[in-house]
């Protein structure tokens, strides 16, 4: 049976919209059910399904107009500094999103025998990410972890972070973040940030600080 091109538009509409459900980031949930109803709308202006075709067509105003309202809000970002073996809100977070973590960070891991600091970053007001460092000696500074926890993964904890909330930690006399490349994803994420290949630590990746 040979499928027209109206019923694969049909097809890739109804696709689309379904994946557009399973989005975990507003934003993104937003553009591809956008783009699902678009073609819906336009699939039913084509076999005359009017009520089909305005049905979806308020769907895609509807999700233009709250794409427009986020692209113009205004996010307050701040820090917060945390005690990061002492906290239990931390060893909750941690254990909460260990999962996930250990998807990017497959081999992080709070030792004992180290001392380490950290930052929660808040988003208005609700925590979004965490980042964690090693307190180490010398010029360098060690991230151990910086995870963001999906609703928020657009970048924008990443640069407020590296840009102006890191002064919320001790970094006198630090030159460098540092910090390995444990995934595919978290390497493509360095990059995004300005982090290049350390040149003496085969797969880890530094950052001058305040560049």
């Amino acid at each position: 049976m040979n499928v027209s091109f109206l019923e694969m538009m049909g097809y890739a509409a109804t696709v689309i919209v379904a994946i557009s459900l399973m989005m975990r980031r507003i934003k993104q949930l937003r553009i591809y059910n956008m783009i699902g109803s678009f073609l819906f709308s336009l699939y039913g202006v084509l076999i005359q399904a009017w009520p089909v075709a305005i049905l979806n067509g308020f769907i895609v105003l509807i999700n233009i107009f709250e794409l427009l309202k986020m692209s113009r809000r205004d996010i307050a970002f701040s820090t917060q500094t945390i005690h990061v073996q002492d906290s239990w809100y931390i060893k909750y977070y941690l254990n909460f999103f260990k999962d996930d973590i250990k998807r990017f960070f497959p081999e992080f891991e709070l030792s004992d025998k180290a001392e380490y600091e950290g930052v929660l970053i808040m988003r208005d007001v609700l925590p979004a990410g965490v980042v964690i460092l090693k307190k180490t000696e010398g010029p360098d500074a060690e991230i151990v972890l910086d995870y963001t926890h999906p609703e928020f993964r657009d970048y924008q904890n990443a640069r407020y972070f590296f840009n102006k909330g890191c002064e919320a930690l001790d970094l006198k006399e630090k030159k460098y973040f540092i910090t390995p490349g444990m995934e595919a994803h978290h390497v493509k994420f360095l990059k995004k940030m300005n982090f290049v290949p350390h040149p003496e630590i085969n797969g880890w990746y530094m950052r001058k600080i305040g560049a």
